[in-house]
C-alpha cells in the first residue's frame, strides 16, 4: 500500500508538524476583541478519571512547541516519574502587536477559559514562556500574574524586572545556559521578587533555541514529580518465583486479552510490512527546501508514537536559527488504534536484535518473560525481530521515500532512544547499512544478551557519524542498569575502532531515562547536521 505518489506526498500523508500526529488533542476559540485559538492536549486517563483534576501547562508561544510539550509531558507520565498534565498552547494572533494587552488577556480571559472547560487543579497552573527569551515573562511580571501559580522562562536573556513588579507568582523557574548573564538573571530575580521562590537550571551543552523542551522536562520534575524511579514497576518481575507463577498463569492471561481494535479503512499514514505481518504508521514532515524540490537530508525517527513531535519541532527550530540543515523527518510508529500497551510490546519485538542463544535467564530476560506471560505469550517467540524490521526500513520504506521525495542519500540519518537506541547500533553494524548520521540516546546495551558488545564491528568506510548520549541519573537507576544503559559509553568506545566513523559521546547531568531525550536530541542534531557557514545567519 503506497502512502506516497510518484512526485510528491499527498497532503493527507504529510504532517504539517509534529503536533498533527498527536491523539487526544483539540482546539477552541476564546472570543473577544482579539480572538485567540487555544490548542489542548489531554492526558491519556482524562476521560476515565472523571473526578480527577490536573496541572495545566499553558504554553505562550507555539512556534513548533505544542507537540513537543505535549509529548514530553506524556512520555514522563508514562514512565510514572511525573503526574499527568493538561497542555494548552496559545496560537499567537498575527495581529497581536500589543503584547501588554495580550498578557492581560491571558490572566483575565484565556486562563479562566481553560479552567472552566477542563478539570484544572487549583494551585497548579504553569505558564511557559519558551520562545521569547523572557520578554513575555517580563510583561507578565510588569502587569499581573493573578491566576498563575508558576512561571517558566527558557533562555531568559531578555528578561527584565520592573521597578514595581505585579503580584508575585508562587514560583519562577529559569532555564538557561551556564553563563555569567544567566547567573546575574537569577540573582536579580531573587532580589526583585522576594516573595517568589526562584528555581534555576543551566544546560552547559545547549544553546538558546534548544532549551525549550528540556526546560519543560525540568519544570515537570521540579513541580510534579511522583518520587518514583523509572522502571520501578517492572524490576520485581525479574524474581524467579514471580516468573514461574506468571508463566503458569499464561493460559488464563491469554483468554483475558481484549480483542484487537480494528481501524476503518482510509488511514493515509498506514503502511503494511508483509514480512512482519503487521502495519506501521509513517509520518512525513517536509521543510520548505524539500517542498521547493531541493534535496535534503532525511532523518528516520523510531518510536514515532512518543517522540516524533519532539524530533520534528526541534529540527525545525534548529534549522530556523541556522544551526542545522533543513531535514526531512520521517517517523515510524505503531498504528495508534492498537493502543499504548501494544506499542510498548511491539517496540520490544521490532527493536531487539536477534536473540541468538540467549536463554532468557538474566534479569532482563526474566522481566521480558514475565511481561509477555501477562499477555498470554512467550517472550522467546516474540522478541528479536530486529532483522525483519531493519529489512522493512531499508528495502521497503527507504527506497520508496528516495523515489518520491528530494532526498540527499549521502546524509541518511536515524534516531532512536532506549530500545530504539539499541536498534540504531544494530543498524550501524549491518553490512548494508545505508545510514551515515546515527543518533543513539540511552541505548539498552544489555538487550539480546549484550548484542551491541558482541557483534562483529562494521567494515566502515565513507563519512559516517555516531552520536551517543546518556543521562547521569541513568547510571544508578535499577532498571537502566539491568538494561545495560550505563554501558552506552563502552559501546561508543567500541565503535571508535570503525574506520571512517566519527564518534561523539555526551553525558548530561541530572537527567533521567526520559528527560534525557529532549536534552540530548538538539545536541546530537547540532553535531550531526551542522551548518558550516553561519556568517549570514541572523538570529532574532
Amino acid at each position: 500500500m503506497s502512502i506516497m505518489q510518484s512526485t510528491a506526498p499527498p497532503a493527507a500523508a504529510v504532517t504539517e508538524g509534529g503536533a498533527s500526529r498527536l491523539s487526544d488533542v483539540g482546539r477552541f476559540r476564546v472570543p473577544g476583541p482579539l480572538p485567540c485559538d487555544i490548542d489542548i492536549a489531554l492526558p491519556a486517563d482524562y476521560r476515565a478519571r472523571r473526578r480527577a483534576r490536573y496541572p495545566l501547562l499553558f504554553v505562550l508561544d507555539t512556534g513548533y512547541l505544542f507537540g513537543s510539550v505535549a509529548e514530553i509531558a506524556r512520555l514522563m507520565h508514562s514512565t510514572d516519574e511525573v503526574r499527568p498534565c493538561i497542555v494548552a498552547a496559545l496560537r499567537m494572533p498575527e495581529a497581536a502587536k500589543d503584547v501588554a494587552a495580550l498578557m492581560r488577556m491571558l490572566t483575565t480571559q484565556l486562563l479562566p477559559a481553560c479552567t472552566r472547560r477542563y478539570r484544572v487543579e487549583p494551585g497548579a497552573v504553569v505558564v511557559c514562556d519558551l520562545d521569547s527569551r523572557g520578554r513575555l515573562t517580563s510583561e507578565l511580571l510588569r502587569t499581573d500574574t493573578s491566576g498563575i501559580d508558576h512561571l517558566l522562562a527558557a533562555d531568559p536573556r531578555q528578561l527584565e524586572f520592573a521597578r514595581h513588579p505585579g503580584p508575585a507568582s508562587r514560583s519562577l523557574l529559569l532555564v538557561g545556559t551556564d553563563s555569567e548573564h544567566f547567573v546575574q538573571c537569577h540573582e536579580q530575580a531573587r532580589a526583585r521578587l522576594p516573595q517568589t521562590v526562584v528555581r534555576d537550571f543551566s544546560f552547559t551543552a545547549l544553546h538558546g533555541t534548544a532549551l525549550a523542551t528540556p526546560a519543560v522536562a525540568f519544570t515537570l520534575r521540579t513541580l510534579f514529580a511522583t518520587g518514583r524511579a523509572y522502571g520501578h514497576q517492572v524490576v520485581p518481575l525479574r524474581r524467579r518465583p514471580i516468573v514461574r507463577l506468571l508463566e503458569t498463569l499464561r493460559p488464563i492471561f491469554a483468554r483475558l486479552q481484549p480483542r484487537p481494535a480494528t481501524e476503518p479503512a482510509g488511514n493515509p499514514y498506514r503502511m503494511s510490512a508483509p514480512e512482519l505481518d503487521r502495519d506501521f504508521e509513517v509520518f512525513i514532515s517536509l521543510p520548505a527546501a524539500a517542498r521547493a524540490g531541493h534535496a535534503c537530508p532525511l532523518l528516520i525517527v523510531l518510536d514515532a508514537n512518543i517522540e516524533y513531535s519532539m524530533v520534528t519541532e526541534t529540527a525545525r527550530r534548529l534549522a530556523r536559527d541556522g544551526r542545522i540543515e533543513e531535514l526531512i523527518v520521517v517517523g515510524i510508529g505503531t498504528p495508534r488504534i492498537e493502543g499504548h500497551a501494544a506499542f510498548g510490546f511491539r517496540r520490544f519485538e521490532e527493536l531487539f536484535p536477534p536473540q541468538g542463544e540467549d536463554r532468557f535467564d538474566d534479569d532482563l530476560g526474566r522481566i521480558m518473560r514475565s511481561l509477555y506471560a501477562m499477555r498470554g505469550q512467550r517472550a522467546r517467540e516474540r522478541l528479536g525481530q530486529g532483522a525483519a524490521f531493519y529489512r522493512f526500513i531499508t528495502r521497503q520504506l527507504l527506497p520508496q521515500l528516495q523515489r518520491d521525495l528530494p532526498v540527499d542519500s549521502d546524509a541518511l540519518g536515524i534516531v532512536g532512544h532506549s530500545a530504539a537506541g539499541t536498534f540504531v547500533g544494530y543498524a550501524l553494524c549491518q553490512p548494508d547499512n545505508p545510514f551515515k548520521r546515527l543518533l543513539s540516546i540511552s541505548p539498552g546495551v544489555g538487550i539480546s544478551d549484550s548484542w551491541l558488545m558482541r557483534c562483529p564491528l562494521p567494515a566502515g568506510g565513507g563519512d559516517a557519524a555516531l552520536f551517543v548520549a546518556i543521562g547521569d541519573e541513568e547510571r544508578s537507576n535499577a532498571f537502566n542498569i539491568i538494561a545495560g544503559i550505563p554501558d552506552s559509553e563502552a559501546f561508543a568506545a567500541r565503535m571508535q575502532g570503525v574506520a571512517g566513523l566519527r564518534v561523539q559521546t555526551c553525558a548530561l547531568p541530572h537527567q533521567t531515562h526520559s528527560s534525557v531525550f529532549p536534552a540530548a536530541l538538539p545536541a546530537g542534531l547540532d553535531w550531526l547536521y551542522p551548518v558550516t557557514d553561519r556568517s549570514a545567519v541572523v538570529t532574532t
